[in-house]
């Protein structure tokens, strides 16, 4: 008798395949994964941690706010929106968007107490868009995502700093960061 069943294993999981599409004329995949699977790289990332050195100050403030992230997470059942990450050479999936999300479902699988459903949607469901072959520079261009919250001043001239010393033009550097920029104009609050 002929198996009448024509569902592959992508059919039957839909979590286990990986979408080819492109962003901007380079290669990207979707793939629905572990957020343990990610690395949130320090310096990569506009934003910092308590007790962190940038720049030879240490930083006293964390401005990641994990416990509002873990909260979202939690009541959405997962992390929802997808993470933008680069497969680097060596096989590493660096986080350029989405830190926040990243380093929160991280610390909420580390709970031995989190619900089942919840730690099955971190270890399986994390939606990662992921770019293959970036440049630095490009990956640098990428990073700059304020979509969840917004970054401080201090952060920005982090992110702003990296790329005086990556070489990049002062042109080049005016003309990525000005919406970044245009938001700290005229804002009396000290950030």
């Amino acid at each position: 008798m002929a198996d009448t069943n024509t569902n592959t294993a992508a059919e039957k999981n839909p979590h286990d395949q990986w979408f080819t599409v492109k962003y901007g004329g380079r290669n990207e995949q979707f793939k629905y994964m572990s957020v343990a699977d990610l690395l949130s790289d320090a310096d990569l990332n506009i934003r910092y941690t308590a007790g962190q050195e940038v720049y030879g100050v240490k930083v006293e403030t964390d401005t990641y706010d994990l416990p509002d992230m873990m909260s979202k997470i939690d009541g959405m059942g997962g992390i929802q929106m997808p993470i933008l990450a680069s497969l680097r050479a060596d096989g590493s999936l660096r986080v350029l968007q989405g830190n926040r999300r990243t380093r929160a479902g991280q610390a909420m699988l580390a709970d031995p107490n989190l619900r089942p459903e919840l730690r099955k949607a971190l270890t399986e469901q994390t939606p990662v868009r992921i770019l293959k072959g970036l440049t630095v520079e490009q990956e640098m261009e990428l990073i700059a995502d304020q979509e969840q919250k917004a970054f401080k001043r201090s952060e920005a001239l982090r992110h702003i700093w990296k790329q005086v010393q990556a070489g990049k033009s002062y042109g080049a550097i005016i003309a990525h960061n000005e919406v970044m920029a245009r938001k700290f104009v005229n804002n009396p609050k000290k950030q």
